[in-house]
């Protein structure tokens, strides 16, 4: 069976090389990157659990760019904030239909940048950390446990 560093790398590369037309690097995180903006969606089936995808402004506002076709400089917080939100949804639906089969993807969620990026109380199963045209991103998957359904 794929481990999920796997299946996140290839979600990721799947949806920005398409998108971006690069190629993704693994990369160390950096304690001094910017801020990340992140977009973050449920998934909910058969498995459940999150997806975070966390971009680093300059990487957001160049995806930002390419998706509204202006220069990344010219691109708005609000274009910037949707295109977050649409690679979270994109990734987080090219994982579910991995993961959850035909479970249920939620709307995006993009927090702004700040430096008080979420933490999930669910268990991390994997993370990939990537350089993307110079930039950082990272793309982390929680898994929660769903317990049994009583018997009536």
């Amino acid at each position: 069976m794929t481990g999920a560093r796997e299946l996140l790398v290839e979600a990721t590369e799947l949806v920005l090389c398409t998108l971006a037309d690069c190629s993704l690097t693994p990369a160390v995180e950096e304690s001094s990157a910017t801020a990340p903006v992140v977009g973050v969606v449920h998934i909910r089936g058969v498995w459940e659990g999150t997806v975070a995808v966390y971009l680093s402004t300059p990487l957001a506002r160049h995806l930002a760019g390419i998706m509204f076709d202006c220069e990344p400089e010219a691109a708005t917080p609000e274009q910037v904030i949707d295109t977050v939100g649409e690679m979270a949804n994109m990734i987080g639906g090219s994982l579910k239909s991995l993961l959850a089969g035909r479970g249920q993807l939620s709307l995006p969620t993009v927090i702004p940048t700040s430096n008080d990026v979420p933490r999930f109380r669910s268990r991390q199963m994997g993370q990939f950390t990537f350089s993307c045209r110079g930039s950082l991103g990272r793309v982390v998957l929680t898994s929660q446990h769903v317990p049994p359904q009583r018997s009536s």
